[in-house]
């Protein structure tokens, strides 16, 4: 009697320890190797910092697939996110400035028909001054930091100006526009034409003069207005060329306020040349 009452007791035990380690397993029929990587929702990221960082991405395919876009000539080509470039500057403290500046190129997303990034350039270095201005005054203003948004399709280049900085909520909604209506976002929200492969023709808007040229390699975008000389006329010039992005950029308004220049070889293309009302760059 007291073995067959053993018997029942280790039974009974070793029943009890079976049913805890099936309880700690959890059970999912549809498990597979594939499960190990995080779904989007596990991620606290935004829309926008989805698309800017690969650790929101869910997969490593689709990293790839946000690093292997840039497929227009005349654009920065992948894996180039950053450019020194030489620059010259008149600031609002009225004299030249030359010094290098860096030029960010900025990833912000993937659509069907193109991809939408941001430009922008470093600030002047006063500690690289010999004499800074004692106001303050050696900066470069907001609408010629940031350079603007851009969305690069295959065979053209569309940039959207802005005369302040980059917010959040603004990507979100141009990132939301291009989502909604594709394509035809570009003119909705204020995209104008910077670089094309057959360039454009050169047509008075009201005075205001904005064209492509074709140069072999280079595709040269000029802004200006006619009455150039007046200080509140804004004046621009853009060189792509082609596999090798932007090689020359010039912006200003009226007599070289706020002029902002960078190029590749600025001081050796332009050792001496005088920018006076922005009228040197006019074709």
């Amino acid at each position: 009697m007291k073995k067959h009452t053993f018997n029942l007791y280790v039974f009974a035990l070793l029943v009890a320890i079976l049913l805890y380690v099936s309880s700690c397993t959890p059970v999912n029929e549809h498990a597979t190797q594939s499960d190990s990587i995080p779904l989007q929702d596990e991620y606290d990221c935004s829309p926008l910092e989805q698309m800017e960082s690969c650790d929101c991405c869910l997969s490593e395919s689709s990293c790839e697939t946000i690093k292997n876009n840039r497929t227009n000539p005349f654009f920065f080509g992948e894996g180039v996110y950053s450019v020194e470039l030489e620059g010259f500057f008149y600031p609002p403290s009225l004299r030249e400035i030359r010094q290098s500046t860096v030029l960010t190129i900025s990833e912000l997303a993937i659509f069907d028909d193109g991809v939408l990034f941001t430009l922008q350039i470093s600030q002047i270095d006063t500690s690289q001054l010999d004499d800074p201005y004692p106001c303050g005054l050696d900066y470069i203003s907001d609408g010629f930091e940031y350079l603007g948004y851009f969305f690069v399709t295959d065979n053209a280049i569309y940039r959207r100006h802005t005369w302040d900085r980059f917010s959040e909520d603004e990507k979100i909604a141009i990132i939301n526009a291009f989502n909604e209506n594709g394509i035809s976002a570009l003119t909705d929200n204020h995209f104008d034409i910077v670089a094309s492969e057959d360039g454009t023709e050169r047509v008075n808007q009201g005075g205001w003069y904005s064209y492509i040229t074709v140069d072999g390699d280079r595709r040269i975008f000029s802004f200006y207005h006619e009455e150039r000389h007046h200080v509140t006329r804004h004046y621009e010039r853009i060189v792509w060329e082609r596999g090798k992005g932007i090689v020359h950029f010039v912006t200003g308004i009226g007599a070289m306020r706020n002029h902002v220049e960078f190029g590749i070889n600025l001081y050796e293309n332009y050792p001496d040349k005088r920018w006076v009302n922005g009228l040197w760059f006019v074709e």
